[in-house]
């Protein structure tokens, strides 16, 4: 069932509001926005474009939040242990560590990025 305090896109990715699911038509009650064309469409209060149709490019489908994390990695070179990756939550850690560790080759931040299942 359709929620419309969550976002939405169709199956081909365009973004859509929804802005009603008590729409005048009980076979597609929900009413959405189509966000790149500003025009309205119709959907069955499931989001499926085509009760004919198992499946359709225009149905909805939630849209998970993307979760992005940041990790600043330290590459150190060690005469005593070689080559090696040390792991920070922040900048500021990272670059405190160099302090240390006077043999560090580069400090570098890389996101994970990922959707909720």
């Amino acid at each position: 069932m359709i929620d419309i305090t969550k976002p939405y896109s169709t199956r081909n990715g365009r973004l859509v509001r929804p802005l009603c699911v008590d729409g005048p038509d009980s076979d597609y009650p929900v009413i959405g926005l189509v966000l790149d064309n500003g025009l309205t469409d119709t959907w069955d209060i499931n989001g499926r474009y085509d009760k004919r149709r198992d499946e359709s490019e225009y149905d909805l489908i939630e849209v998970k939040p993307k979760i992005v994390i940041e990790r600043w990695f330290n590459v150190v070179q060690s005469p005593d242990y070689g080559l090696y990756i040390e792991q920070y939550s922040t900048k500021d850690a990272a670059i405190a560590a160099r302090q240390v560790h006077g043999d560090t080759i580069i400090t570098k931040a890389i996101p994970f990025v990922w959707r909720e299942p």
